[in-house]
């Protein structure tokens, strides 16, 4: 027997709520960095790590259909 090491999906409600923390995070970043005219890059990094999690979250809600927790019509 094969061993599977999948995890199960996350709920509708845990995606939003990774959505709309890396929205936040993502924002405060893009902030700093208008302020201070310059982003390290570190904070790049991080920057497309929050990007990319908030394309797989949305991603993941469309395909079930939930856009509309993270407030997307």
């Amino acid at each position: 027997m094969p061993i599977t090491t999948a995890l199960p999906a996350p709920s509708p409600a845990v995606l939003a709520a990774r959505y709309t923390a890396a929205e936040a995070r993502a924002n405060e970043l893009i902030v700093a960095a208008r302020a201070t005219g310059c982003m390290s890059d570190m904070n790049a990094d991080d920057l497309a790590h929050y990007v990319d999690l908030m394309a797989g979250s949305r991603a993941t809600l469309a395909a079930a259909g939930r856009l509309d927790l993270i407030g997307v019509a």
